[in-house]
């Protein structure tokens, strides 16, 4: 390990965010931090490694078996996703969501959006896949439909009939008991902001 890289992989107090380039050294990093954690004595059970992918999840999980050796040792670590829905298979209930969700594939998610926007009356102006996008966007960045929107002439103009789309999306999803990746990640989030002992 280099300089760089001793820092985070010594660190133990508090939660570290690796961000680098590929090829960099961000795996190798992250299951040595993981093996320092365990030699220091801090239990396997209160460790969790997550990223992005699932075979960026994979080879963390290999990386760290080879480095202990053959030692038994069972880390948490996953995707956002898969982590967020094993976490709200348990606790979705604390936010008044039933635990018997279905995840919500992309394809169907803009098959439910199309529909909407039909029933609407708004197919003339309005695109599936562009709306589905828009909305993703905006709550994955916090933001509302019409900050996503600001400097789309083509959007501006149709942004009230985007957030009646929106809300109609909300409530279907409910009503039908469905989460898409989205909804994952931001079911997981509020979680784990108001119960933080989950």
């Amino acid at each position: 390990l280099d300089d760089a890289q001793l820092g985070p992989v010594m660190k133990l107090e508090g939660n570290l965010l690796v961000e680098a380039g590929a090829g960099s050294g961000k795996t190798k990093v992250l299951v040595n931090r993981v093996y320092h954690m365990l030699l220091c004595g801090i239990l396997a059970e209160n460790i969790l490694m997550i990223t992005f992918t699932n075979k960026a999840a994979s080879e963390m999980k290999e990386r760290l078996i080879e480095r202990l050796e053959g030692t038994k040792v069972q880390i948490n670590s996953g995707t956002f996703h898969s982590i967020g829905i094993e976490v709200l298979r348990e606790y979705i209930d604390y936010l008044g969501r039933d635990n018997n969700f279905r995840v919500m594939e992309e394809s169907e998610s803009k098959k439910l959006i199309g529909r909407i926007i039909k029933e609407l009356g708004y197919d003339d102006v309005l695109k599936a896949k562009e709306i589905q996008e828009i909305l993703g966007l905006s709550m994955n960045k916090l933001s509302r439909v019409s900050e996503i929107v600001q400097g789309k002439i083509n959007l501006e103009e149709v942004k009230d009939k985007i957030q009646e789309v929106g809300k109609e999306y909300m409530s279907w999803k409910r009503d039908i008991n469905v989460l898409d990746y989205d909804d994952i990640l931001d079911a997981f989030n509020d979680n784990l902001e108001k119960y933080p002992d989950n």
